[in-house]
């Protein structure tokens, strides 16, 4: 072997040092061993580039706009509200989790799904008492299984047909052509898992007694004769609040998740925001003020 492999063995081992440290992120990591290898000669422009256009990458990076769009849209809060709702035991707990989650994976890429289902079912985890470490490591084994369901499950499954691609030439596989395999793998996968994990995985509560003091839930009542009867959640000026985000609005017992700027507030109409502590002034004594905390973040 030449020292063009040596060298770029050499670089590999210490990109994983560095991404084992934690020190730095692997984007950055990979970018700069990128630009030593291009830069050294080892590579030429086109293939160092050649990355940025797989389709598997495009394929990827969509999923996490379609994920980041279900997540601020609400859709992560229905599945919570709807479907986990309140399980008694651990292991229901675990299937309430594995089965959408799977489902989900299938159809979104495992990655995003993971990403925008960590902080929800850490807070709904102290909602019922059961600790996040029963439930994570479900969360991410469900979200693996649902991802060899389809071609676009999982980013290996995007790259590997990127590589069939280019060295035969064919037109690649289809998004159901592994469902056959996946399938079975997964139903098994899921079984195992709710049999063993309920058990074998740690009973870790929260340290802290609330968690992340950084966000939380304000909920204030609208009165019947206040300035905001009327208005709309633009005109009321809810839209440019510094550090504070309009998440929710309740009436007549619905709620309505993701506000129009054009929604108006009716009398008694329940409101409520993510915002951090201190920056809550307490503004007047007609004013019904509730603190619900929300904490979805370890501090």
């Amino acid at each position: 072997m030449d020292w063009q492999g040596w060298f770029a063995l050499s670089l590999t081992g210490v990109a994983l040092l560095l991404m084992s440290v934690g020190r730095f992120g692997p984007h950055l990591v990979m970018l700069g061993v990128l630009i030593v290898l291009s830069a050294s000669g080892i590579i030429s422009a086109d293939q160092a580039l050649a990355g940025f256009s797989n389709s598997g990458l495009i394929t990827v990076v969509a999923m996490f706009v379609v994920a980041a769009g279900i997540h601020h849209s609400g859709g992560v809060d229905l599945v919570v509200h709807h479907l986990l709702r309140s399980p008694r035991t651990v292991r229901s707990a675990q299937a309430r989790i594995a089965f959408p989650v799977a489902l989900l994976s299938g159809f979104l890429n495992n990655t995003p799904v993971v990403a925008t289902m960590i902080p929800a079912v850490h807070a709904w985890s102290r909602k019922i008492g059961i600790a996040p470490s029963k439930l994570m490591i479900p969360l991410s084994y469900s979200a693996i299984l649902g991802g060899t369901l389809t071609l676009i499950g999982t980013s290996t499954n995007l790259v590997v047909n990127g590589q069939y691609q280019q060295l035969t030439g064919e037109g690649g596989f289809s998004i159901f052509s592994i469902t056959a395999v996946g399938l079975p793998v997964a139903v098994i996968g899921l079984a195992v898992m709710l049999l063993v994990l309920p058990r074998a995985l740690p009973d870790r509560k929260d340290q802290q007694k609330f968690g992340s003091m950084r966000e939380f839930t304000l909920e204030v009542a609208v009165a019947f004769d206040g300035p905001l009867v009327g208005k709309s959640v633009g005109e009321a000026g809810l839209r440019e609040l510094e550090r504070l985000y309009l998440v929710e609005i309740e009436r007549d017992g619905s709620v309505v998740t993701a506000v129009p700027s054009e929604d108006a507030f009716e009398a008694v109409t329940g409101w409520s925001l993510l915002a951090i502590p201190r920056l809550f002034p307490i503004c007047c004594e007609s004013t019904v003020l509730s603190l619900r905390y929300t904490m979805m973040s370890q501090a």
